[in-house]
């Protein structure tokens, strides 16, 4: 069954909420003295939000843009943003001391957003 006219609305509506989070996340990396080396990287494997770098830290960052709730990566999700990281690094050899996969969680509403950044949010050996 094809969705309601209301499920599609629902659904535009949380993809421009993430778009504008991812937004918010790129532009306060770069505040921070980031480079940001892609954004919304997409292959069949999944993708990856942003991927930023900065005095050789390497950040993979997964944004969650969610109004109150807490963010969370599931194993699968965790699997996937790894394993695109390991294509990213084989097309794109880069030199960095550390890489960390990161959670971005935006919160608060659009125009007074709020992120806090979840370092080392999951493991990965590189």
């Amino acid at each position: 069954m094809p969705p309601s006219t209301a499920q599609r609305a629902e659904l535009r509506r949380r993809r421009s909420l993430g778009r504008e989070g991812e937004a918010f996340v790129a532009s306060e990396l770069g505040r921070r003295g980031f480079r940001i080396l892609e954004r919304n990287l997409r292959s069949r494997g999944g993708e990856l939000d942003l991927i930023a770098l900065r005095e050789g830290i390497l950040w993979f960052v997964e944004v969650k843009t969610r109004i109150s709730a807490p963010p969370e990566v599931s194993i699968r999700q965790q699997r996937c943003i790894t394993r695109m990281a390991y294509h990213y690094l084989a097309a794109h050899p880069l030199e960095f001391e550390e890489a960390s996969f990161v959670v971005a969680w935006v919160h608060g509403r659009p125009g007074a957003f709020e992120v806090e950044f979840i370092e080392n949010a999951f493991d990965a050996a590189f």
